[in-house]
């Protein structure tokens, strides 16, 4: 190789030298470079979609905060109410008459009650509606499978604020 070399002219010597820098400045740039400066544009994506995930997030906490600000309290029981009366009547306009098997005081006038076989789901949106409107929180819960799908046995003790 080395007697090849010395058999070039200096012209064609200095046009192979060339060529050959040209060709290394092309691999270097295909296989250091380009993936470093992929690397680099799609980590600068991600910061900025992280940066912007970040203000959308501050400002979501910033209207929560507003809201808990702004939120109504919850209803109470009206003048001379019962609670068990209008836990029962509140279930029958919930469609939840049948399923209320035991009904009975709980401690500082609150209610304890079973329901038996009830919707799973329309039994939450009821105790959603006595939280709202009445003030009515769930102080224990406990549920087991029903023997219909969707259907609970649903033990629970609401309380008064």
């Amino acid at each position: 190789m080395r007697e090849w070399w010395e058999n070039l002219a200096e012209r064609e010597r200095l046009l192979l030298s060339i060529g050959v820098l040209v060709l290394a400045s092309l691999l270097a740039y295909l296989f250091a470079v380009e993936p470093l400066q992929n690397e680099l544009k799609s980590a600068t994506a991600e910061r900025d979609a992280k940066i912007t995930l970040f203000h959308r997030l501050q400002n979501a906490a910033a209207q929560a905060d507003d809201l808990r600000a702004q939120q109504v309290v919850a209803g109470s029981l009206p003048d001379g109410a019962d609670a068990q009366t209008l836990v029962r009547e509140s279930a029958a306009a919930a469609g939840l008459e049948e399923q209320v098997k035991d009904l009975g005081s709980g401690e500082a006038g609150g209610v304890r009650l079973s329901l038996e076989e009830a919707r799973f789901d329309t039994a939450l949106l009821w105790l959603a509606t006595l939280r709202q409107q009445y003030g009515l929180r769930v102080e224990t819960f406990s549920a087991t499978r029903g023997s219909e799908p969707g259907n609970a046995d649903i033990d629970l003790t609401l309380g008064i604020r």
